[in-house]
């Protein structure tokens, strides 16, 4: 899930993953739709949100988790969209 979305930066929730061995970490990765060159964070598995800071406003992102533990990695999940805020007006009109 994707909340607290701003000019430049969302947050990002998922539900803590079902797993035989303990999750090591998650890694989201992240990019602009019309580029995808991803990137990559990892989050420590005792987490469930990470905070994308220094997006671009009013573009358009993609992102997808995926959960390592001792045995392997998961799938990741399907691309979620998100469109960042534009930017605040930052005139002061007299």
């Amino acid at each position: 899930m994707v909340t607290n979305i701003e000019s430049s930066s969302v947050l990002v929730t998922w539900l803590q993953a079902q797993a035989i061995e303990l999750i090591i970490h998650y890694t989201v990765e992240y990019g602009l739709a019309n580029q995808i060159l991803w990137q990559a964070v990892n989050v420590s598995g005792t987490l469930t949100e990470y905070k994308i800071r220094n997006l671009a406003p009013y573009s358009l992102y993609v992102l997808r988790i995926k959960a390592l533990n001792g045995l392997g990695q998961s799938d990741f999940t399907s691309l979620r969209n998100v469109t960042t805020k534009m930017a605040g007006n930052k005139y002061t009109c007299l």
